[in-house]
């Protein structure tokens, strides 16, 4: 072999090798520099997106936004909240957490050793902590609560939705949802059921994912009024790191009740005063479903059930419970009065011909826009009128 081409094999070597190496440790640095820099420049602000924070790093060399994020959380640590994109606002949730001693270590289950890894390196400690100190890792002090007086929920006003804007009286369903339930009525081929033909119309939409963040634990028993207080102080602090006015907090269903006594039992001068306790969706739909079971019963409701469902399980779909199968039932029930309703529309047949193109179309997407289609707004027009002459049969029929 010639030195010639023995020198070229190794230029090539050591090029490949070059193409091949992660990035050095310096160049990080120098990209989190600008970033470092640009966020004390701009410490006024309160959000910064980590797609904005990209674009202010100079040179050829960038970082994955993932390596960008974990040094960030190394800098800042607890001080800061990092989402991908800005001009969102936070949303603290608190819920139980229960576990299993025996699983947390991965020996003790048939969890794979091979399915546990870390998301990032942690170096190795030369001296360890002890068990006191690692215990205050990743959780809250407890806060006390005293009860001031016993008014509570009794102080909260209630007030008419109609004073603060206007609400519709009269709802029909949306074009979406109306040609769904005519291409049911009609047996059309290749029309799912309603949670699928909705996947398939939003499938190309665009979306943005929200980042979420584990909060640190609160050892304490989840319904005590001292853990809720703690968790509520603790969200208003990191909305004030963060110069959120606003504080958002979700609870569930049982916590909700006592979270929203503690707000009014404080004045209007305190941390609480901007917090807004929201209920969890989940329970938020169980409620609705048991307003309507509430509103409906003795209405022949329940009767329609049993001919799907056995008795007790009716008992709990008509108070929210047994949710799978309360909305099933509900779905089922929609689109049978739905219907009989279409039975007495007259729809001509242009107006068939062109509610089937819309839903024959390939592209299912289109549904969405069809509120445009004069076909749709004939139907709509025609539900709507249908819906009032079936009201006058009677109470029942109105509800």
């Amino acid at each position: 072999m010639s030195q010639f081409v023995y020198e070229e094999i190794v230029s090539n070597a050591l090029d490949l090798r070059k193409k091949k190496r992660g990035p050095y440790a310096s160049e990080i640095d120098t990209a989190m520099q600008y970033i470092y820099s640009y966020l004390e420049e701009n410490s006024e602000e309160c959000q910064f997106s980590l797609d904005e924070l990209m674009t202010k790093i100079e040179g050829d060399y960038r970082p994955h936004i993932k390596k960008v994020k974990v040094q960030l959380l190394k800098k800042y640590g607890d001080d800061i909240l990092i989402a991908v994109t800005a001009n969102k606002a936070p949303v603290f949730v608190f819920d139980n957490a229960d576990f299993n001693m025996q699983t947390l270590d991965g020996i003790h289950c048939i969890t794979p050793k091979s399915a546990i890894a870390p998301d990032q390196n942690i170096e190795r400690l030369k001296l360890m902590p002890s068990a006191k100190v690692v215990d205050t890792f990743g959780a809250i002090e407890l806060k006390t609560f005293t009860k001031k007086n016993d008014t509570g929920l009794k102080t909260i006003k209630i007030q008419d939705l109609d004073s603060i804007h206007a609400v519709a009286k009269e709802i029909i369903p949306s074009v979406s949802d109306l040609l769904w339930l005519y291409g049911k009525s009609v047996d059309l081929p290749n029309i799912p059921e309603w949670s699928g033909f909705m996947e398939q119309a939003t499938a190309e939409l665009p979306f943005e994912k929200s980042f979420i963040g584990c909060l640190p634990f609160i050892n304490a028993p989840p319904s005590g009024y001292d853990t809720i207080l703690t968790a509520l102080l603790f969200a208003c602090e990191k909305c004030e790191s963060l110069h959120q006015h606003t504080c958002f907090v979700t609870f569930d269903q049982p916590l909700y009740f006592k979270a929203r006594e503690i707000i009014s039992l404080y004045d209007v001068n305190s941390k609480l005063n901007n917090t807004v306790i929201r209920l969890g969706r989940f329970y938020l739909l169980m409620s609705f479903m048991e307003s309507i079971g509430y509103i409906m019963n003795g209405s022949g409701l329940k009767e329609l059930f049993n001919t799907i469902y056995a008795l007790n399980s009716i008992e709990k779909i008509m108070v929210g419970h047994a949710y799978s199968r309360a909305v099933r039932a509900h779905m089922l029930t929609h689109l049978a009065i739905a219907r009989i309703v279409l039975q007495f529309i007259d729809l001509t047949p242009d107006l068939s011909a062109e509610l089937d193109r819309i839903l024959y179309n390939f592209d299912r997407s289109v549904v969405l826009e069809a509120d445009q289609e004069e076909c749709c707004k004939e139907l709509a027009d025609k539900f709507a009128n249908e819906l009032i002459k079936l009201e006058q049969r009677g109470a029942t029929a109105k509800l």
